[in-house]
């Protein structure tokens, strides 16, 4: 005879609200083996103290592989479009943990919309990257798919570009968003900068 809770066991969160799924994705030891024995539809929809579903958790951990997040995608797709506590999607949490492109890349196949999603805060994920000097290849996609982020002011009136001076971002994230924000016109100043010199 089972135990009563056997059929909850995958479900049951601990005083953080995490299930045993959204443990195994936080690790840096990320298996998709274990991934796919704890992987049930209700797990990864379960969302714990900060609403973050395991999705969210994966999103931002530095050691998980594009497959991990595709497979975690491909049970929960409408994780993509949860918001966490903040108002934070996928992306915005996998920017801000400097995921790499391909990683960032899988959710925003999934759910393209979620460029043009602001946290409570009103940061677009083109914020959270400038704020956390996130991959330049990954700031240039996030450019490149939502242009308009450049110019979108958070809660603050703060533009990325001031969220990347702020944070002391690289040079190349600072010049990225200066040469997108002011077009030609900054590169034909560069240009005649660089004649005069």
């Amino acid at each position: 005879m089972s135990h009563p809770l056997a059929s909850k066991a995958l479900t049951m969160a601990n005083a953080h609200g995490s299930t045993p799924l959204h443990i195994a994705v936080a690790s840096p030891n990320i298996s998709i083996e274990t991934i796919q024995v704890l992987g049930t539809m209700e797990s990864a929809m379960t969302q714990d103290r900060l609403h973050r579903t395991p999705l969210h958790v994966a999103s931002q951990n530095v050691h998980a592989s594009a497959t991990a997040i595709r497979f975690l995608i491909k049970i929960n797709p409408l994780a993509c479009n949860k918001q966490s506590s903040g108002g934070y999607l996928p992306i915005h949490l996998s920017v801000h943990s400097k995921a790499k492109l391909n990683i960032v890349r899988e959710i925003y196949d999934s759910f393209p919309l979620g460029l043009e999603r602001e946290s409570v805060l009103a940061d677009t994920p083109l914020h959270k990257a400038a704020s956390n000097n996130a991959p330049i290849d990954v700031a240039d996609f996030l450019i490149e798919h939502n242009q308009g982020a450049v110019y979108k002011e958070n809660q603050m009136g703060d533009l990325p570009l001031h969220c990347a001076t702020a944070s002391g971002a690289s040079t190349e994230m600072v010049q990225t968003l200066v040469v997108v924000s002011l077009g030609r016109s900054f590169q034909l100043l560069s240009f005649i900068a660089n004649i005069h010199s």
